[in-house]
C-alpha cells in the first residue's frame, strides 16, 4: 500500500530531477559560458566541418556544448551553407543565437570581401588590400607581404571593417598552410624543398593557363635545371619590370637581375607570384615528357618542341618571329 509519505517523497524526487534538468538546460543551452571573453571570434575556413567549428567555439568559451551546437546548426540548415569568414562575438550569446548566426552568415559586422585571384604577386595584393582598407598604406603592405611571396594563398576572404594588416597577412598565410597540408607527405618525399616547389609553381602560374600543360611545362623546366640550362621564361623578368610577356622588349631581356632567367641559371631568388593549388600540384607532380622547349601564342595556347630547330619553326609559325 502506497502511503502519503511515499507519494510525497516521489514527488519531491521528481521535482528535484526536473529542477536539475531545467538547471542543466539553462546552463548549457540558454546561457553563454561564464568565462566568455568579449570580442571573441571564430574563423570558418572554406570547407571547414561543423565539428571543427564546434570545437573552436568551445575552446574559445563561446558555447558550452559542442554537441548541442552541431545539432542546432544542422537544424538551421547551416551544415553545408555556413559562409566562410570571421565571426565576432562582442557580447555573450546562448547556443541558439550562436548557431543561428553562423548558419545565416551573420558575422557580427559588415564584412569586407577581399578576393585574391591566382597568380597575383605581393605588389598587386598590396594594392588590392589598400583599396579595400584605405587606412592601410600600400607601400607598407608591400614591404610586409613581399616577405611571404608565393605563400599568400589566393582565395576569397571576409574581414572586419577595421582589420589590421597583420590580421590579413595571418589569414592568407594560414590558408596557404591549410591548403598544402594534403601535399605535405609528397613534398617530404620529393627531391625538392618547399621553397623550390612554390617558386616553380609561381612560374607555372604565370606562364601556362591550363592544368594539363602546366604539368608538361613543369617537367620541361625541372629538366632544364638538371641539365644546367637557363629557364628562359619571360615571367621572371616581368616580375621585376612589372610587364607582361608581350610587353617585354629585347632590351628588357638583357637586364642585370637575378630574376633574369635568360641571363642567370637556376630558379629566381623568390617566387614571382602567389600560385593556386593546381599550379603547386603541377610543380610537385609533373607529367614526364621529352619536350625541352615551349611557347605560348597570342591566344595562350602552348606549343611544344623537342629540339631547338623545332622551337624556331614554332616561333615563326605562331609568333611571327
Amino acid at each position: 500500500m502506497v502511503t502519503i509519505g511515499t507519494i510525497i517523497r516521489w514527488a519531491l524526487l521528481g521535482a528535484l530531477l526536473l529542477f536539475s534538468f531545467i538547471t542543466a538546460f539553462y546552463q548549457f543551452v540558454l546561457t553563454a559560458p561564464v568565462d566568455f571573453v568579449p570580442g571573441s571570434f571564430l574563423i570558418i575556413e572554406p570547407g571547414q566541418t561543423i565539428s571543427g567549428m564546434a570545437q573552436t567555439l568551445t575552446i574559445g568559451h563561446v558555447v558550452r556544448s559542442p554537441m548541442i551546437f552541431r545539432s542546432l546548426v544542422i537544424l538551421y540548415g547551416g551544415e553545408r551553407t555556413a559562409p566562410a569568414g570571421m565571426y565576432v562575438f562582442n557580447t555573450p550569446q546562448n547556443v541558439f543565437q550562436v548557431a543561428r548566426r553562423i548558419s545565416r552568415g551573420d558575422y557580427g559586422y559588415a564584412a569586407v570581401k577581399l578576393t585574391i585571384p591566382e597568380g597575383l604577386n605581393s605588389m598587386e595584393i598590396s594594392k588590392l588590400i589598400s583599396e579595400k582598407f584605405s587606412y592601410i598604406n600600400e607601400g607598407e603592405a608591400e614591404v610586409v607581404l613581399k616577405q611571404y611571396e608565393g605563400m599568400l594563398f589566393p582565395e576569397t576572404y571576409f574581414f572586419p571593417p577595421r582589420a589590421s594588416l597583420q590580421m590579413i597577412v595571418d589569414r592568407l598565410r594560414a590558408q596557404f598552410d591549410k591548403s598544402i597540408e594534403p601535399l605535405s607527405q609528397a613534398i617530404v618525399e620529393s627531391d625538392r624543398n618547399l621553397q623550390e616547389i612554390i617558386t616553380m609553381a609561381s612560374i607555372l602560374e604565370e606562364e601556362v593557363q591550363n592544368d594539363i600543360d602546366r604539368r608538361l611545362v613543369a617537367d620541361l623546366l625541372w629538366r632544364r635545371l638538371e641539365m644546367g640550362m637557363a629557364l628562359q621564361v619571360d615571367s621572371t623578368i616581368g616580375y621585376v619590370l612589372g610587364k607582361g610577356s608581350l610587353e617585354l622588349t629585347t632590351k628588357d631581356l638583357q637586364i642585370n637581375s637575378p630574376y633574369n632567367s635568360y641571363r642567370y641559371k637556376g630558379l629566381p631568388p623568390t617566387p614571382i607570384s602567389n600560385p593556386g593549388l593546381a599550379a603547386i600540384e603541377a610543380a610537385l607532380m609533373p607529367t614526364p615528357n621529352k619536350y625541352l622547349f615551349f611557347l605560348s601564342d597570342k591566344d595562350g595556347i602552348n606549343h611544344f618542341a623537342v629540339t631547338y630547330s623545332e622551337h624556331v619553326k614554332n616561333r615563326k609559325k605562331y609568333l611571327g618571329k
